[in-house]
């Protein structure tokens, strides 16, 4: 099941629980076999990166999504995948922010390709205090014509970290870390979701953090292919 995404009601109700009615994201069971927080790039708050099977860091992160939200998006023709951590702004956080978008829209236009696969994790929150950030990042990604895997909002399957692997797109997405709301509920009331839970966390500190070399909202652009790096001197 998934949401082809080319038109954007301004119905609240509507969208929101098409949405809801998504199936969670897949997260990686005991990811911390396949995936090293090493690979990936920490994308910053109103940032993005692009990342593909051949890139020096395939892979991509964010921490604490709180009242934010990351936007992951991949080309299946090309593997490229892309994310953008997003933010509110405005006194009542009623909006998306403005460097937000920006890096938003220049992420989408980087993964390109007809149909471009998208997973949203967060915001943790619920309510009109979020609704304009969502509405934004939906009029966006209505505009680019994408497909909505999922839509892990608070109360499903939102982690407060995660990351996804070019090269482990079909296996899921990477869980850094459970929200607080999470873990409660998770602990309290489902034992075996819990357990599962935290088979598939991995610690999300030691990502590598790039500085940024120009103005664009892109940290990261994924084009240091490994195989175009120079062969190691031989002492």
């Amino acid at each position: 099941m998934s949401l082809k995404f080319t038109a954007y009601d301004q119905d609240r109700k509507g969208w929101l629980k098409t949405l809801m009615d998504l199936p969670p994201a897949p997260y990686i069971q005991n990811a911390a076999k396949v995936f090293d927080a090493r690979q990936a790039v920490h994308v910053e708050m109103n940032m993005a990166g692009i990342a593909s099977p051949q890139s020096k860091y395939p892979a991509l992160g964010v921490v604490t999504v709180g009242s934010g939200m990351a936007v992951i998006a991949r080309n299946p023709e090309t593997g490229v995948i892309g994310l953008a951590h997003l933010t509110p702004e405005g006194q009542k956080h009623e909006s998306l922010s403005v460097k937000g978008e920006e890096a938003l829209r220049e992420m989408l236009t980087m993964v390109g390709g007809e149909g471009t696969q998208v997973r949203l994790v967060g915001p943790r929150m619920r309510g009109p205090v979020v609704d304009g950030l969502i509405a934004d990042v939906l009029e966006a990604l209505a505009e680019y014509e994408t497909e909505i895997l999922s839509a892990d909002f608070r109360g499903k399957e939102n982690p407060n970290s995660v990351a996804v692997h070019s090269g482990l797109w079909d296996q899921g997405l990477v869980r850094g870390s459970l929200s607080v709301f999470n873990h409660a509920v998770a602990h309290g009331h489902k034992g075996e979701d819990w357990k599962r839970r935290a088979a598939e966390m991995v610690p999300l500190g030691g990502m590598v953090r790039l500085p940024l070399k120009d103005h664009s909202r892109i940290v990261y652009y994924g084009q240091d292919e490994i195989q175009s790096l120079p062969e190691p001197e031989i002492v």
